[in-house]
């Protein structure tokens, strides 16, 4: 075969490739804002934890800290079916996290002051799993140990929404490969030796 048609049919078959993986990427990837909404509901109350420092004592007194308190809070809202039954609940028990967060502090060996209210507080744009949740004020447990300059934890209370296992801190770099271009490079390179 002619090595023009080679390359022409190559062409060809790199720009179909490539139309299709950018379909599949727009509708996988990208989070529209009905599926925002479908994934963090209006009604919602998040939980902000922000550590004293970026240390490793301060950041694992932050997850235990995050653990103690989203098991209790989770415990509690179970039943709940509104926001407002829920924020009257938190409420009520603010005192009790105050306890819980004193307690775990006490077991983690480490000495700072802590505030805990709820309260608007100021989000981030944030990347969460697969979706994009935006920028703004919204009701939240807010949880400041020491001076709270740390990295931040968060999630949604309640409804409880929360994935332990992801935290800013935790976020892996993601190597993005496009098909097309591993294709052409290697078409490339068989074209160069064949020469």
């Amino acid at each position: 075969m002619n090595q023009t048609i080679k390359i022409a049919l190559i062409m060809l078959i790199l720009c179909i490739s490539w139309q299709g993986q950018m379909y599949a990427y727009d509708s996988t990837y990208f989070s529209t804002e009905e599926q925002v909404e479908e994934a963090i509901p209006e009604e919602a109350i998040r939980l902000r934890i922000k550590s004293n420092s970026n240390s490793a004592e301060d950041q694992q007194a932050k997850l235990a800290i995050r653990d103690r308190v989203h098991g209790a809070i989770s415990a509690w809202t179970m039943e709940m079916s509104t926001k407002d039954e829920a924020r009257a609940l938190i409420t009520d028990r603010l005192p009790m996290l105050e306890a819980i967060i004193a307690h775990e502090l006490y077991e983690q060996g480490v000495h700072q002051p802590f505030r805990v209210s709820l309260q608007e507080v100021d989000f981030p744009t944030k990347q969460y799993g697969y979706r994009l949740y935006p920028a703004g004020a919204y009701e939240a447990v807010y949880i400041e140990l020491g001076e709270a300059s740390g990295d931040n934890w968060w999630c949604v209370l309640f409804p409880p929404l929360c994935f332990t296992e992801i935290s800013e801190e935790e976020e892996e770099p993601v190597e993005n490969r496009f098909f097309v271009v591993d294709v052409a490079k290697n078409v490339w390179n068989s074209l160069l030796s064949e020469s």
